[in-house]
C-alpha cells in the first residue's frame, strides 16, 4: 500500500509547528510551576490540594475556591512567565466577523474565544493557555497563526455560551421583541392579555404578551443574570438583566405592551392586580429543565408606571453546606461554634449576589 507524501506546504507546516513547539514558551511547564516561580503557592500546598495526577484546571479551581489565590492572580502569574496578553472580555465588543473566525464546534470542543484578527493572525482566549495541543489543531484547522491571551474562565465560559450555545434563544428572543414592535398597530391592549392561563402547556395560540415574558425568563436564566429590572419610561420601556453584578440592556417591547406585561408579571407573583400606588412584593416559582428557581418580585409606583425588579434565586445553589461555600477547614470550624453560641450577635454583609443568602441558609 503505497503511503502519501506530504505536500511542501503540509511539510512547511509540521517543520514550522515542530520548531515553535521546540521553543514555546509554554514547553515543559506547568500550572503549578508556574504559580510556584510566581510565588503564590508551595509545593505543600499542592499536595495537601490535590493529588498528582489531576489536571492544572483542578489545582487551579481547588485555589480559587478555597481562597488561597484569586483567579486574577493566577492570570496575571501565566501572562508574565509565557509572555502572554491578559484580555478582559467584559470590554470587549464582539462584531459578526469576528465570531465567523471560528466555528461554534470548535468554539464549544476547546473551549476558546475570538479576540482579534488580521489576514495570518487569530488572537484567541483560552481557559488553558499551556495547552499546546489546542493551538495547533486550530492552526491546522483554520491555516491562521494562533495566538494565545489569557482571560477569565468565567468570561470565556459566558461569551461561548452566549454567543456560539446560546444563539437560537438569543435570536428566538430579538425575533420576539422586533414581532411585537411590528404588531403594535395590529393589536389592541385587551387583546394582546386576554385569556391568560398559568396552567399545563403553552398553547400556540396564547396571547404574544405570555410568550414575551416567558422569553425573558428563559433568556434571563441563558444568560446567568442574577436580576431582571424592567423600567417604563416616557417612550417606551427598557428592560436590563444584571450579569456579574452589571446591568445589561436587552431588546424591549413597544410601549404599548408596558400595562400587559406589568399585569402579566403581578399575576404569576401574585399579587394585588388593582394596587397601583404603592410598593408590593411578591413570589414566582419557575421550572427549566432540572432547574428550580425563586424569583423574589418588587413592583414601585413611578412617574411613568410600575417599575418590576425581579431577583432570580436558584434553589440548587442555595440548599449548600458550609464546606460547599467556599470556607477553609478552619473557617467551618470557628463558624460553626461561633453560630452554637448562646450570646453574641453574627452579621452577614456584602454587596449584591455575594452569597450571603446561601451563607446563611448553610449555617441553618
Amino acid at each position: 500500500m503505497a503511503v502519501r507524501k506530504p505536500t511542501p506546504e503540509e511539510r512547511r507546516y509540521f517543520e514550522k509547528t515542530a520548531a515553535r513547539k521546540a521553543a514555546g514558551p509554554s514547553s515543559g511547564k506547568t500550572l503549578a510551576w508556574v504559580l510556584e516561580e510566581a510565588g503564590l503557592i508551595s509545593q505543600d500546598m499542592i499536595k495537601d490540594l490535590i493529588p498528582e495526577e489531576e489536571s492544572a484546571q483542578t489545582l487551579r479551581h481547588a485555589l480559587v475556591s478555597q481562597g488561597l489565590v484569586r483567579d486574577d492572580d493566577i492570570l496575571d502569574a501565566l501572562a508574565a512567565n509565557l509572555g502572554l496578553e491578559k484580555v478582559n472580555l467584559r470590554e470587549l465588543k464582539p462584531t459578526p466577523d469576528l465570531i465567523n473566525q471560528i466555528e461554534a464546534k470548535h468554539a464549544i470542543k476547546y473551549r476558546v474565544f475570538p479576540v482579534r484578527y488580521d489576514d495570518e493572525n487569530l488572537w484567541v482566549a483560552l481557559i488553558d493557555p499551556l495547552n499546546i495541543q489546542i493551538t495547533d489543531d486550530l492552526e491546522r484547522i483554520y491555516r491562521k497563526k494562533i495566538i494565545p491571551v489569557v482571560a477569565s474562565e468565567d468570561d470565556i465560559n459566558r461569551f461561548i455560551k452566549h454567543y456560539y450555545e446560546g444563539s437560537d434563544i438569543t435570536e428566538l428572543y430579538a425575533s420576539a421583541a422586533d414581532e411585537a414592535i411590528q404588531a403594535e398597530s395590529k393589536s389592541t391592549e385587551e387583546e394582546l392579555y386576554a385569556n391568560i392561563d398559568l396552567t399545563g402547556t403553552p398553547e400556540l395560540d396564547e396571547p404574544p404578551v405570555v410568550k414575551y415574558v416567558d422569553l425573558i425568563f428563559k433568556q434571563a436564566v441563558h444568560d446567568r443574570a442574577s436580576d431582571i429590572h424592567i423600567e417604563p419610561t416616557k417612550t417606551g420601556m427598557t428592560i436590563r438583566f444584571r450579569i456579574d453584578g452589571v446591568l445589561h440592556e436587552v431588546p424591549a417591547p413597544p410601549k404599548k405592551w408596558q400595562n400587559s406585561i406589568i399585569s402579566r408579571l403581578k399575576v404569576l407573583a401574585g399579587m394585588d392586580l388593582a394596587e397601583k400606588r404603592i410598593p408590593l412584593d411578591g413570589r414566582i416559582k419557575l421550572t427549566f429543565g432540572d432547574k428550580k428557581l425563586d424569583l423574589r418580585v418588587s413592583s414601585m409606583p413611578t412617574i411613568f408606571g410600575e417599575s418590576i425588579v425581579m431577583r432570580i434565586l436558584d434553589q440548587a445553589s442555595v440548599l449548600m453546606g458550609l464546606e460547599d461555600v467556599g470556607f477553609l477547614p478552619d473557617s467551618v470550624r470557628l463558624f460553626k461554634e461561633l453560630i452554637r453560641s448562646p450570646n453574641g450577635v453574627i452579621l452577614l454583609t456584602g454587596l449584591s449576589s455575594c452569597a450571603a443568602s446561601q451563607l446563611f441558609t448553610a449555617g441553618m
